[in-house]
């Protein structure tokens, strides 16, 4: 998309620019009209941009009929088409976004990638994923393996049928230096000599994980924890495809989340092509397609800009000390999934975990809790027979259903 951003941006300053000089020059009468006209425009587009929020396409329409009715006044005002076609500026720059956001969407972005040199350390499941992902979108890629060609014989023949250089037996240290990104496997510690050299050579380094969030549509639920993080994100996947809404499963899970992209584009296209033909979007009815992820301490340590619309974070106990260090290693590791957070998001906290608790003052996602013993402020509880829900601070506490109707065995669960 870079491209297009660049054309689109010297597209929008050079009517600006027309706008300004044509007042300048040819219209010194405007001035008393256009200075009152500069803070009322400002104002109603950043209105219009908070109206809509993250919807950002929508925003976008909302600053087009802005700019048509600029347009409309122009042409009332000074009865002049080329004034009239000046003062739609606003509306051309919206569908040219309109025509590369849409574009961006069907191609899913491959331009961030496309031809760059990227190197995949590890040949685990989501190595090899994230490989032939990579391949497939355009880029230069290779992958680095420390086990045997005949140890990883099954992997190799389908990646060197796919254009994909591979590179066994250990790490070359000339391999690490020249790359535009390394995507690291999780099971590759992110402190190997190889990475931290790479590092100090200004060489980016991202996770399958953070790849993936790259380029998936749709929403993202992403769970943690030290223990239940499968069963929960197994769960919640089945419950959301009993609801009937589009859900797709993965992440530490078992699918690695960069296999989910297709479908997830897939499934976003198919949302386009109903609005198109003037079928009511799923996203209306609450069907929005969701991508419920599994997330491990591993997978965390190398997030840049992953940032689930939901995170869950179960409980925090010592684990993966031997990869992590210490317990505030791992602790902080398990933070990094709420760190790039809005207040638009959700952290779904455990109220008896004293260190998942923590969470709650380092987030600007709004905090809901879940406790099996006592009541809470914002959140789920049980109490007596039956689950109580709290939308939202100072809310009467709503029963949502009895105990005795949850199928799930032991009261931890």
């Amino acid at each position: 998309m870079a491209r297009e951003r660049q054309l689109e941006w010297i597209f929008w300053n050079l009517t600006v620019c027309g706008f300004w000089w044509l007042h300048l020059t040819r219209l010194p009468s405007a001035w008393p009209m256009l200075i009152p006209l500069l803070p009322l425009q400002l104002g109603a587009n950043v209105f219009l941009v908070h109206l809509f929020g993250r919807s950002r396409l929508s925003a976008l329409v909302a600053l087009g009929t802005l700019g048509g009715f600029a347009g409309w006044l122009a042409e009332i005002r000074y009865h002049s088409w080329g004034i009239t076609l000046i003062a739609l500026c606003p509306l051309y720059r919206v569908l040219w976004l309109i025509w590369a956001e849409r574009k961006e969407l069907l191609l899913g972005r491959h331009d961030e990638v496309k031809d760059k040199r990227v190197l995949v350390v590890g040949l685990g499941k989501s190595g090899r994923s994230a490989a032939l992902f990579l391949r497939e979108h355009g880029a230069q890629v290779t992958v680095s393996d420390a086990r045997s060609a005949e140890a990883l014989a099954g992997e190799i023949s389908a990646l060197l049928d796919a254009g994909v250089m591979v590179e066994t037996g250990g790490h070359g240290l000339l391999t690490f230096r020249r790359q535009d990104l390394i995507v690291v496997s999780p099971g590759v510690p992110y402190d190997t000599p190889e990475l931290t050299q790479a590092r100090a050579f200004g060489v980016p380094i991202i996770g399958e994980l953070e790849l993936a969030s790259r380029f998936l549509q749709g929403r993202a639920v992403a769970i943690t924890g030290s223990n239940g993080k499968t069963t929960t994100t197994a769960l919640l996947g089945k419950i959301f495809a009993d609801a009937g809404v589009p859900t797709l499963v993965g992440g530490n899970i078992g699918t690695p989340a960069i296999e989910l992209v297709g479908r997830s584009i897939e499934l976003c296209r198919r949302d386009e092509e109903e609005q198109n033909t003037g079928i009511l979007r799923s996203a209306q009815n609450g069907k929005q397609a969701w991508i419920v992820l599994e997330v491990s301490s591993f997978q965390l340590e190398t997030v840049e800009r992953f940032a689930p619309h939901i995170a869950v974070v179960l409980n925090i106990t010592p684990d993966h000390l031997d990869r992590h260090g210490t317990f505030e290693n791992y602790a902080a590791m398990k933070a990094r999934l709420t760190e790039n957070q809005t207040p638009e998001d959700f952290l779904v906290l455990n109220a008896e975990d004293k260190p998942t608790q923590m969470l709650a003052a380092r987030t600007r996602a709004q905090a809901f809790w879940f406790s099996s013993r006592r009541a809470i402020k914002q959140g789920a509880f049980v109490h007596g027979e039956s689950v109580f829900f709290v939308p939202r601070e100072g809310a009467k506490a709503e029963p949502v259903l009895p105990v005795a109707e949850v199928p799930l065995k032991g009261a931890h669960n």
